[in-house]
């Protein structure tokens, strides 16, 4: 386990064994990383930290419903992370602990988000009066929230690319793309909502490990998470929009299509009519020579095409 400890002011990192885990006597604050820990490191450590057993089975369930609970005075929140890549989402779940005077996190494995908020630490510590447990949770919060900024942003691009090329090249490749982003955003909103609601638990639920001081700090948190929520509704519209310009564009190059097929088909039928008159005999009515009939065929066929071009017709 990765241990990060406030010790007379000073803090520092250390590895130590899921069972002996806690605070040493000269330590005010801890945190513990068990990032990547297996299922008897985590048991050790729920024994070790007075864990209980029905949130360490939620911290090894990946697929877990964002929520905060409390159990004996400790506060329990699990938490997820998007991630975009290939068209598609990809989940990191972290499991939060907030106790009186440490802090736990437990994932798959050790996250980048995390590792920024312990170098923070190590180099700059916490606002003076602020040397808390709570403060540290509310510190981790906001990092793993504003990890899915970076995955919006990733949507949002990702979909604008499409758009515009639904208004230059409607294929069927660019529909499919473009309803693989519209599942990507349905399932990331089923995550969402229970990620806004966790925040808000967490802003006004009644914690006794959260101080009032810290619930300020965790309103910006929430309110980050409202934001995102309401930026992934623009784009699930925007995916509409994007769907409907392709609808749009296919149906306009397909009257253009439809446009020309149609002159081309008038232009034929002309020759065709001066040719069929051109060979009939009829009592009393000479009939055309070759060079006449060729002749005139040639002249309708360019007048047409040039009326049609002028037209804008082909």
């Amino acid at each position: 386990m990765h241990v990060v400890t406030l010790q007379e002011g000073t803090w520092s990192s250390r590895e130590q064994g899921a069972a002996d885990v806690g605070l040493t006597p000269d330590a005010t604050l801890a945190w513990v990383r068990a990032g990547g820990a297996s299922s008897t490191e985590l048991a050790a450590l729920g024994a070790s930290m007075g864990l209980h057993p029905l949130a360490l089975e939620d911290v090894q369930n990946a697929r877990q419903r964002p929520k905060v609970e409390e159990y004996d005075g400790v506060t329990f929140a699990v938490v997820r992370v998007p991630t975009y890549a290939g068209g598609d989402v990809s989940w990191r779940q972290v499991g939060v602990f907030l106790g009186a005077d440490w802090v736990v996190t437990a994932s798959e494995a050790l996250l980048p988000e995390l590792d920024a908020v312990e170098r923070r630490l190590l180099e700059k510590g916490l606002p003076e009066g602020r040397a808390t447990a709570c403060f540290v949770f509310y510190r981790i919060l906001d990092a793993l929230v504003d990890a899915w900024f970076p995955y919006v942003d990733a949507v949002e691009e990702h979909l604008e690319g499409l758009e515009d090329a639904a208004l230059e090249d409607p294929n069927q490749a660019l529909l499919a793309s473009i309803r693989d982003v519209k599942r990507t955003v349905s399932k990331t909103r089923k995550v969402s909502g229970p990620m806004r609601e966790a925040t808000l638990s967490v802003e006004r639920g009644d914690h006794g490990a959260i101080r009032d001081a810290t619930r300020v700090y965790l309103r910006d948190v929430s309110d980050h998470m409202v934001r995102i929520t309401e930026r992934l509704e623009h784009v699930r519209e925007a995916s509409l929009i994007a769907q409907d310009a392709w609808n749009a564009t296919l149906a306009n190059r397909q009257n253009e299509i439809m446009k020309r097929l149609t002159v081309i088909a008038a232009l034929l039928l002309l020759p065709g009519l001066l040719a069929g008159l051109g060979g009939m005999n009829f009592p009393g009515i000479p009939a055309w020579d070759y060079w006449t009939v060729t002749t005139s065929i040639v002249g309708v066929v360019a007048v047409g095409l040039a009326v049609a071009w002028r037209k804008d017709w082909l």
